[in-house]
């Protein structure tokens, strides 16, 4: 019973590998130290519940979920952030107070945006950040999904 547990806790584990065999090594002991106390493996995987169970109540210690997360939320503000520069751009105030308006025919004035770079690769780069930024929470929350 306790292999077949460390068993599945290991294939459940979602670390690298060092920290997993420290995880099972720890686990291990748990059994023996258990053991040496008059418990039975039986009351141990009751005790520590299923390997799900066991797995979910590591996750929140785990350094790897951490730097996801942490990936995750940093990319999505700097997503945001980039997604604001287009409008700030807009609200600029670009135009010269000379500027010819309302002209009944075609004039060749051409008015130059101050930024060496135009809204619409702005736009395409905030685009893709906030679409890695969703991606990586869909990850995680897929992979959360999957671990209940």
């Amino acid at each position: 019973m306790k292999e077949q547990y460390l068993a599945e806790v290991a294939k459940r584990l979602n670390v690298p590998r060092s920290k997993r065999k420290e995880i099972l090594r720890d686990l291990s002991e748990a059994f023996a130290s258990a053991a040496e106390h008059g418990e039975s493996e039986e009351q141990v995987v009751r005790r520590l519940g299923t390997p799900q169970d066991f797995v979910d109540s590591l996750a929140p210690f785990s350094p790897s979920t951490r730097k996801r997360l942490a990936a995750a939320f940093g990319v999505t503000l700097v997503a945001a952030v980039t997604a604001l520069i287009p409008w700030l751009v807009s609200r600029m105030d670009t135009v010269p107070k000379n500027a010819i308006g309302q002209a009944d025919a075609a004039t060749s004035i051409q008015l130059e945006s101050a930024l060496p770079i135009d809204a619409p690769t702005l736009f395409l780069i905030a685009s893709l950040l906030l679409f890695a930024g969703a991606a990586l929470l869909a990850v995680k929350l897929w992979r959360m999904k999957g671990r209940s």
